[in-house]
């Protein structure tokens, strides 16, 4: 068994996290592609201390970790290898953040994305789980989700990409936040297709969606369910939590459509009922 990793290192200063949890691949026969937008010296020696033969790559500032994964991908011979690992450096939330009607917020996102390979013995496990033949990519099931009204421009973009590929598929499920373990194969079409770095649009904070990017992100899913394989969760969601997940979703529904809290520019807070505001207060700054 041989695995190709790919790690985005955007955030350098995350570099000792990063290679902390990539010692948790100690024993497996794998090999590293490392990208980054101007290396530093040091980010440069840790990585070559860490690993001497890890293949570094200096990419543009686009594309977000998604476009230096596709020319990692582009570049690596995918027969050599059976699984893909795809991480990234994430910094922490600033503020909550939703996906799938579950709240995250600090660390929460990341640890979940990491969590396949979070110790030796998760990764153990998580690699288990491809002796089940139809199973083609791993993550947590709290960000497996489903395209829905969130982005329509980049779920139309990903749709014509797969057609263009000779591929269709009816669960449109891709992994909020693009980390994961797959298998190496089914990326071949995703290899093949043209599509350069410079397709891909340079980063910009007023841009949060519709990209090539997000299109993308959305097409790593994509590609795996139309070759008849399935994205599974590492972590088994429960009854309970299930249950629970249809409670949020009622009270996030009540939140938007009926009861209302906001702070305004002016550091107000505000109160609606039904969006017609009912009281408010100043808050101290």
């Amino acid at each position: 068994m041989k695995i190709l990793v790919h790690l985005h290192l955007f955030y350098q200063d995350m570099l000792t996290e990063m290679l902390e949890l990539l010692r948790n691949l100690d024993g497996y026969d794998y090999d590293l592609f490392a990208t980054m937008c101007k290396a530093s010296h040091e980010t440069l020696d840790g990585l070559r201390r860490f690993k001497p033969e890890v293949t570094i790559i200096d990419v543009e500032n686009r594309g977000y970790d998604v476009a230096p994964f596709v020319k990692v991908l582009q570049l690596a011979d995918l027969k050599q290898y059976d699984y893909i690992i795809k991480i990234h450096s994430k910094r922490n939330l600033k503020r909550r953040a939703w996906l799938k009607n579950t709240s995250f917020k600090g660390d929460g996102w990341r640890k979940a994305l990491v969590g396949f390979m979070s110790t030796p013995e998760q990764l153990r496990k998580t690699l288990a789980l491809f002796r089940n033949p139809d199973v083609g990519m791993v993550s947590h099931y709290n960000l497996i989700t489903e395209a829905g009204k969130e982005d329509v421009v980049a779920n139309k973009r990903a749709d014509k990409l797969l057609a263009e590929m000779g591929l269709q598929t009816k669960e449109h499920k891709f992994v909020g936040g693009t980390m994961f373990i797959a298998r190496a194969y089914l990326f071949k079409p995703l290899k093949e297709y043209p599509c350069k770095m410079e397709d891909f649009e340079p980063y910009s904070k007023d841009v949060h969606g519709g990209t090539l990017a997000h299109a993308y992100e959305r097409l790593f899913g994509y590609v795996v369910t139309a070759q008849q394989k399935e994205i599974v969760s590492y972590e088994t969601e429960t009854k309970a939590i299930k249950f629970w997940h249809i409670v949020r979703r009622i009270l996030l529904t009540i939140g938007r459509t009926i009861l209302q809290v906001k702070i305004n520019s002016k550091n107000k807070l505000i109160i609606k009922f039904f969006k017609l505001p009912v009281c408010s207060w100043q808050l101290k700054d």
